[in-house]
């Protein structure tokens, strides 16, 4: 089984890429995806990638990123280009990210011109009209789409074939009344897989904010042991297929 972990942060007040890499080895992750963080920071977050493009130097085969532009800038779509050939393959945006001037579609638009991946965050309901703006560019709804948030609202999404969810237990957990392993959130764990199938959900761990609470190895074997109905088939699916589906590392 290949194992490529679509979620984690480096840089700033995380964890660098020598603590990263490690703590993959240590588990056996095959590959990772590195997102630009948000925490700390006013609105978009970090929009200097230049760090996570020092790390897909140095780990071709086994990187990946999704990096920040603030989309409210007038040069954010030349901005998002310029990442685009230094390697950076995602953007993250705010479910409600919209552009200045004429067409608020413009970094939806461009994202999808590059063929990048938008890892997107916070509310979900403007999702199907991006969609419908944006066919071909694929949506990857980061945390099981923030149920504490949105609530199901996330199986809605499952009619577009280009929306995806990004899986993980520590999404899980702020919408559990409960400890791990969460049991009381498991049927919507199931609802969510029997909606967009494993095909379209990929593993994410959300390092290092996630390991802290409950270990990085629970986060990693959550699907593997605590959800039965899954066969091994879609265990494969979510915790590599679907990724590398995705994404493209150097060989």
């Amino acid at each position: 089984m290949i194992v490529v972990d679509t979620h984690t942060h480096v840089g700033g007040r995380y964890v660098n890429i020598e603590d990263l890499m490690l703590q993959l080895d240590q588990y056996g992750v095959d590959k990772g995806v590195l997102v630009q963080y948000r925490a700390d920071l006013p609105p978009p977050g970090n929009t200097d990638n230049a760090y996570h493009v020092q790390c897909l130097t140095r780990y071709p085969s086994r990187l990946a990123s999704v990096g920040i532009v603030d989309w409210t800038q007038k040069d954010a779509l030349t901005t998002l280009e310029y990442w685009s050939r230094q390697g950076i393959q995602g953007l993250r945006l705010d479910g409600y990210a919209r552009s200045p001037g004429c067409d608020q579609y413009a970094i939806w638009k461009k994202a999808a011109e590059l063929k990048m991946n938008v890892s997107v965050y916070n509310r979900l309901d403007n999702i199907p009209e991006i969609v419908q703006q944006c066919p071909d560019l694929k949506i990857h709804i980061e945390h099981c789409g923030q149920p504490s948030l949105n609530g199901k609202k996330i199986l809605e999404l499952a009619r577009y074939p280009n929306v995806y969810v990004k899986f993980s237990a520590g999404g899980l957990s702020a919408f559990s009344k409960q400890g791990y392993p969460y049991v009381d959130v498991q049927p919507f764990v199931e609802q969510l897989f029997h909606q967009f199938g494993a095909n379209r959900i990929m593993y994410s761990s959300d390092y290092p904010s996630s390991g802290k609470v409950i270990g990085y190895g629970k986060v990693l074997y959550y699907l593997l042991r605590e959800i039965s109905t899954l066969s091994w088939e879609d265990k494969e699916w979510v915790m590599g297929k679907t990724a590398l589906s995705l994404w493209h590392f150097t060989t």
